[in-house]
């Protein structure tokens, strides 16, 4: 076999394995459960990003006015990936006519949610107004009690870390530090599994 159509048939069984594996559930970290059934109960969120996708499994029984919330600014659109830490989290937000939730949401019950004591918890940041929001890539115990969380990471932490390391303006012409993604366009598209 020449090696242009030997690599030719490589990519083809490749490819098609890459779609079996997306037609089938995707198994969470450790906890054996598939990815349908983690989305099933409280839905889930996908940020399509140009890395791949993330999904968020929403906490709708420990914060449902939070994700009433993010729910109702999914279909605005206008999404970005703005800003990012290595090792910490990656933030984001989008425009938007009016507030969309209340500040401060005392919710994320159990204390195991308002507590940043894993990576890929999915949290409100900033004032009201400002709509913004982050993911969280490593523990951060100085959150604890300062944002309620009210998604987690099922699927795509190690993406969310990849667009955490791309190019950055460390600090603005004021000398303010600003973790600005330099890269355009890292968020294509929000949306809402169905349950």
């Amino acid at each position: 076999m020449k090696p242009r159509l030997f690599l030719a048939a490589i990519a083809v069984v490749a490819c098609s394995g890459c779609v079996q594996s997306l037609r089938r559930p995707v198994p969470l970290g450790g906890s054996g459960a598939a990815l349908p059934d983690a989305c099933a109960a409280q839905g889930c969120v996908v940020f399509a990003t140009s890395a791949g996708d993330i999904v968020v499994r929403l906490m709708r029984a420990e914060a449902p006015r939070a994700c009433a919330a993010f729910e109702q600014w999914i279909p605005r659109g206008g999404f970005s990936l703005d800003r990012a830490v290595p090792g910490f989290m990656i933030q984001g937000g989008g425009p938007s006519p009016a507030k969309i939730f209340e500040s401060p949401i005392p919710e994320a019950k159990p204390p195991e949610f308002s507590r940043f004591s894993r990576p890929g918890f999915l949290a409100f940041s900033g004032a009201p107004e400002e709509n913004r929001f982050f993911i969280t890539l490593s523990p951060a115990p100085w959150l604890d009690g300062k944002y309620a969380a009210f998604g987690e990471i099922v699927s795509g932490l190690e993406i969310a870390g990849a667009l955490a390391a791309g190019r950055r303006e460390l600090y603005d012409a004021a000398g303010k530090r600003t973790d600005r993604l330099l890269e355009p366009n890292l968020l294509k598209d929000v949306r809402l599994l169905a349950r």
